[in-house]
């Protein structure tokens, strides 16, 4: 583990892509908007200049290309991301978090995704 980041590996298992989205997501009745970085079937990274501690469940909501109906899952974050620079390469804050009751339906979406992504 690396002396930015907090939290270790879980949740790594699952083919993650580059991949930006906008993710809005909420806790209590505060509402955000930020960009992700990666995306899997089993979680994603959201650049964050804030971000919330590990075990924050955060209510998510985003839209894949070329579907109309928007994703609504909970996140829990596992990993905190600090920024900074790791052998010249710019890491961006933010915070990863696994998806807890994704449908059938929605990550086998995700999946089409990252099979995509991952061929190009």
């Amino acid at each position: 583990m690396d002396a930015d980041d907090e939290g270790g590996g879980e949740g790594r298992g699952q083919r993650r892509v580059p991949f930006e989205l906008e993710v809005s997501y909420s806790l209590v009745q505060t509402d955000f908007v930020d960009s992700t970085r990666d995306l899997s079937a089993g979680g994603v990274f959201l650049r964050a200049e804030r971000p919330f501690p590990i075990g924050t469940r955060l209510s998510l909501t985003f839209a894949l290309p070329g579907r109309t109906k928007r994703i609504r899952v909970i996140g829990e974050v596992i990993r905190i991301v600090w920024g900074g620079r790791d052998h010249g390469r710019e890491i961006p804050r933010g915070m990863a978090l696994r998806f807890l009751d994704l449908s059938p339906q929605d990550r086998e979406a995700i999946e089409d995704i990252v099979r995509e992504q991952s061929a190009t």
